[in-house]
């Protein structure tokens, strides 16, 4: 009965993943984009966001106001450099929802005492946020706890082709390069779209299937009826018997 499940299950991700790429690829890049201006260029980490921006973000879910303050953080303008609390990750940490909707937001609002930032950027990997987070230290911010929203999606893709992106005219474009002969090569390799999709679809894969091992490891009515004590918190997790079995 698992077999058939599993196999099922399997068709099933191999047809969502081709129907998505035939019908709803070219119709989500129409609205996937960001406001000229957003971006500018930085020799050494691609780009950064603008300082003091607005503009509106459209993509398929939603159209929202976006902004960024003094020092290009999509946030309430700096005044002071000691913080108790810094955000920073890619696209799901920066926003897709509107300003006061992200965790990040919900936080500060549920500890309004703490003082609280949240400086990512979308389409940034690791280590571009390492490198903000070392301007704003030589700067002389000073931050208590820092939050990463590491996306095992894309952050490792990221890194790997990091510095993945620059800005031409105001837009965000993948990096490239000019060769001696003028012509414009691109830095990113390329990958054929039969690699891409298998790439896609091992993803898909491996992130459900993380997922369900891990909601069967954290509830798993063995482990409550012998009166283990479950912790839900990542450090916890990462050094678990359940991480070294099935990610290491």
């Amino acid at each position: 009965m698992k077999k058939v499940v599993l196999i099922n299950f399997t068709i099933f991700i191999i047809l969502f993943e081709i129907s998505g790429r035939i019908f709803l690829k070219s119709y989500w890049m129409q609205r996937y984009n960001y406001p000229i201006g957003l971006f500018e260029k930085d020799d050494m980490i691609g780009f950064k966001m603008s300082k003091n921006f607005n503009g509106v973000h459209d993509f398929e879910d939603i159209s929202y106001k976006i902004f960024t303050n003094n020092i290009g953080c999509f946030d309430e303008n700096v005044s002071n450099k000691s913080y108790d609390n810094i955000f920073l990750g890619d696209s799901h940490t920066w926003g897709y929802v509107p300003y006061g909707k992200r965790f990040s937001d919900l936080y500060k609002m549920k500890y309004s005492n703490e003082n609280t930032i949240n400086c990512s950027s979308t389409g940034s990997s690791p280590l571009h946020q390492i490198e903000i987070l070392k301007r704003l230290y030589d700067e002389g911010f000073k931050f208590k706890n820092i939050y990463y929203g590491y996306f095992i999606v894309n952050d490792v893709e990221d890194d790997y082709l990091f510095p993945r992106y620059t800005v031409v005219d105001g837009y965000r474009v993948q990096y490239s390069m000019q060769s001696k002969n003028g012509e414009i090569v691109s830095r990113v390799p390329k990958i054929s779209s039969k690699t891409k999709f298998f790439i896609s679809l091992q993803k898909n894969i491996f992130t459900v299937g993380f997922l369900k091992k891990l909601y069967d490891y954290l509830f798993l009515e063995n482990e409550l009826k012998n009166g283990n004590k479950i912790d839900f918190t990542p450090n916890k997790i990462l050094k678990s018997s359940f991480f070294k079995k099935h990610l290491t």
